[in-house]
């Protein structure tokens, strides 16, 4: 580096080491003055202001404020119970599946084609009903099995649990509409009858299984398995009406 070099690196060395000094005393002089604050990054607070606890009566008031999310629960609570009410129908209409399953129960046989010995079908194959096209026409052969106590009392069960939660959420559910105020005309009111009246059926269904569990007959259980199947179709129809009601209401404002 020649002699030019050096001494223009001195006097720019020199001139940046009076900057930074101005820079820390004005900022000492900031921090020291009573009068100047410095603005703060986020909500509006100074370095000087004095941060105070809400009083009482600023706390009760921000607790009584309803928020944006409260208003939009509370708005949407006849929909929250439809969508369980049609989630608790969907499972008494699986439960019931199963028990016509078990009532429809047939040990298939077939004729072996080599030596014309009767070969049991495996369970599977009952689900398939391409694969029966060979199994033995003699009723004696396919007669139907007996339930088994073990399925046939877990989904009883599981029917025992169902049916009272939802005689709980359509109670919630008419009680929910009244308390907003929704207009109640002939065909609502008729609505709700018929919920009521079909939820009755459900409770009078499930009391008739139940008496004849413990020795069914296969066509029995069938036939109150299937009728049980359709008051729950019946019901979730009604439901779905409702659902689509309230959507028209909401939109419409009547």
């Amino acid at each position: 580096m020649n002699r030019k070099s050096k001494e223009w690196c001195r006097k720019e060395s020199g001139n940046l080491g009076t900057v930074l000094l101005i820079v820390v005393c004005l900022l000492v002089f900031a921090c020291g003055s009573p009068n100047l604050t410095l603005a703060a990054p986020l909500g509006g607070l100074n370095i000087g202001d004095e941060i105070k606890p809400l009083g009482k009566d600023e706390e009760n008031e921000k607790e009584k404020t309803p928020s944006v999310e409260d208003a939009a629960v509370s708005e949407s609570d006849l929909y929250i119970i439809l969508h369980d009410v049609h989630e608790v129908l969907r499972r008494l209409k699986l439960d019931l599946v199963d028990l016509r399953h078990e009532a429809n129960r047939r040990q298939y046989k077939s004729a072996n084609v080599l030596d014309q010995d009767l070969q049991v079908i495996d369970p599977w194959s009952s689900d398939t009903p391409a694969l029966l096209a060979m199994a033995g026409g003699r009723e004696k052969e396919s007669t139907l099995l007996p339930p088994r106590p073990k399925f046939l009392q877990r989904s009883i069960a599981s029917l025992e649990q169902l049916v009272p939660e939802l005689d709980e959420l359509l109670n919630r559910l008419f009680k929910e509409e009244e308390k907003q105020g929704l207009l109640m005309d002939s065909q609502v009111q008729e609505r709700h009858r018929n919920m009521l009246n079909l939820l009755d059926q459900l409770k009078s269904s499930l009391a008739g299984l139940k008496a004849i569990a413990p020795k069914p007959a296969n066509l029995s259980l069938r036939d109150s398995s299937a009728s049980f199947e359709i008051k729950c179709h019946d019901l979730d129809a009604l439901c779905q009406t409702e659902w689509s009601k309230l959507k028209l209401a909401k939109m419409t404002g009547k």
